[in-house]
């Protein structure tokens, strides 16, 4: 008896221990208040109010806020939460709150929000996307890029050496911005064409790609100097920077390929900053952005040149 009393004893210990070594640690997420809405802040990211819900659709709760362990925060069952949380406060509320992290523009079908913020964040962030699918087969020769014209070429006799080989690839929504790079692929022989054009063999046919010189659509003037204590909702430009008819971008020292508004606030700030950076870099987050911006102290915090440009705020 006494050795099944030890073995009743022995296994309600691993029980317990199990259940308190497989309990999940509730992350202390904050609040950010804006002037039509408040932000829950975790990490470094932003989520914002997007639409009433049911409580019957929250997966496992991950945190709470403020450190108030009435006011909880779930999972959207099916989806991550680095896009999607679910707020709720009490045990007996039947309608929470569905959160939306402030640069997702792929909205799960049935789901609307009346909130004008998030019709203007998702437009934004849908016609950056579009106008990413919208680049063409491009490769990048001696400096130059090629676009495809769509043709295929006449030449016959052709001569049966390559002029040179694709070696490298990117993303098919990005610009090239090494030699012998494109955004379809790699390992494509090419030969060079006339007026300027080279012709890629792909699938046993030669291809017409041109070359386009890119021009300057718009240029962004210094802005001049902003009278102490005179708010502006436009941007002050600190560096002139160009926008290029290639869907490139310019300093006078480097070409970038995307031009990131980033947005948020800064500690105890009253309202929200915009930091516009010219960039190779796909993604960079505010935290970064403001301290690159010229607040830190830190080296280290600030992008090389030929990575990222600091150009202008608001």
């Amino acid at each position: 008896m006494k050795k099944l009393y030890s073995t009743i004893c022995l296994w309600c210990f691993i029980a317990i221990t199990l259940c308190a070594c497989g309990k999940q640690e509730l992350a202390n997420m904050t609040t950010e208040v804006n002037d039509d809405y408040s932000a829950i802040i975790w990490k470094d990211k932003t989520y914002v109010p997007y639409c009433a819900f049911s409580k019957a659709d929250c997966g496992d709760q991950i945190g709470i806020i403020d450190n108030d362990k009435n006011d909880k925060v779930y999972e959207y069952k099916g989806y991550t939460a680095d896009a999607w949380i679910i707020n709720m406060y009490g045990k007996n509320s039947d309608t929470v709150m569905l959160y939306r992290e402030i640069s997702v523009s792929d909205i799960p079908d049935g789901l609307q929000s009346e909130y004008e913020w998030n019709h203007e964040n998702t437009v934004a962030a849908q016609e950056e996307a579009d106008t990413m699918q919208d680049r063409i087969p491009m490769v990048r020769v001696n400096g130059k890029l090629y676009y495809d014209t769509g043709r295929e070429s006449t030449v016959n006799g052709r001569c049966g050496n390559m002029d040179g080989e694709i070696t490298t690839s990117v993303d098919e929504t990005d610009i090239p911005m090494e030699d012998y790079q494109s955004n379809f692929g790699s390992g494509f022989g090419y030969q060079y064409g006339a007026d300027d054009t080279i012709e890629i063999y792909m699938n046993e046919k030669w291809f017409v790609f041109e070359c386009r010189e890119a021009s300057v659509i718009k240029t962004y003037d210094v802005s001049e100097p902003v009278e102490e204590g005179v708010e502006s909702d436009d941007f002050v430009v600190m560096v002139k920077h160009y926008e290029m008819s290639d869907g490139t971008w310019k300093t006078d020292d480097y070409t970038y390929q995307y031009r990131l508004e980033i947005t948020g606030r800064m500690g105890s700030a009253s309202k929200d900053s915009t930091f516009v950076f010219l960039s190779n870099i796909k993604d960079i987050t505010f935290e970064r952005a403001w301290k690159a911006a010229g607040f830190s102290s830190n080296m280290n915090d600030y992008f090389n040149a030929e990575d990222a440009k600091f150009v202008a705020m608001k």
